[in-house]
């Protein structure tokens, strides 16, 4: 604590249970009225709130993962040990975190 003059550490929270197993992004149409009500929001003010480290022990899959999805799950310090398969267009640090990895496909995205 601040007291003994380190700073104020957020202890890592690991999801009791393991009862997150899938992850799955999907796309979804937004129209331009709900952009600008989206834009207003500023959802980085509140990474100064979450734990160091979120521990998903029982995530054992992630499907239709996208670039911006991995930058903030590397940015939240997700760490997953039980992460078996990663599907999607991108991959990021947290792939590390997984002791369990099968299987890995990242596919191109069209038009590069």
């Amino acid at each position: 604590d601040k007291a003994k003059g380190g700073g104020a550490q957020r202890p890592a929270v690991e999801q009791q249970g393991g009862s997150l197993h899938t992850i799955t992004f999907e796309p979804v149409p937004v129209t331009d009225a709900g952009i600008r009500a989206l834009r207003w929001q500023q959802p980085r003010s509140l990474m100064s709130r979450r734990p160091k480290t979120v521990i998903l022990s029982g995530l054992t899959s992630i499907h239709g993962l996208q670039f911006h999805h991995s930058t903030l799950i590397d940015e939240r310090q997700w760490s997953m040990p039980s992460l078996e398969h990663v599907e999607g267009y991108a991959c990021g640090d947290f792939i590390g975190t997984s002791s369990s990895l099968t299987h890995l496909e990242v596919r191109p995205i069209r038009g590069l």
